[in-house]
């Protein structure tokens, strides 16, 4: 006989599955407009969470993707709404977040 893992509060906010979860766990989500080689900008989680909610499941989601409007003026794109979205791991820290190296 096998038991299911009760879901609580806080084993959701672990969940790659919300935004929270995602916040959580230092996962970033990338948005990309619908030209090939406009490149991507990393969206602000916090943003989503206020317009989204922290339970929204952004897994097979499409309501992000389609909020996008593309901000890289170079594009053809650019202006226009749509796109894709991804889910990566957080690999670097933001040049805003970095502190200075102290001298000896």
């Amino acid at each position: 006989m096998t038991s299911k893992a009760k879901v609580t509060p806080a084993s959701r906010s672990k969940s790659l599955a919300t935004l929270a979860g995602l916040k959580a766990t230092q996962h970033d989500i990338v948005g990309h407009c619908l030209n090939p080689y406009c490149g991507g900008r990393l969206l602000d989680m916090d943003a989503l969470i206020r317009q989204f909610g922290p339970d929204h499941v952004v897994i097979n989601d499409k309501r992000i993707a389609e909020a996008l409007v593309c901000r890289n003026p170079p594009c053809p794109r650019y202006g226009q709404r749509g796109g894709t979205i991804t889910i990566n791991p957080r690999t670097w820290t933001p040049p805003s977040a970095e502190k200075p190296l102290k001298k000896p």
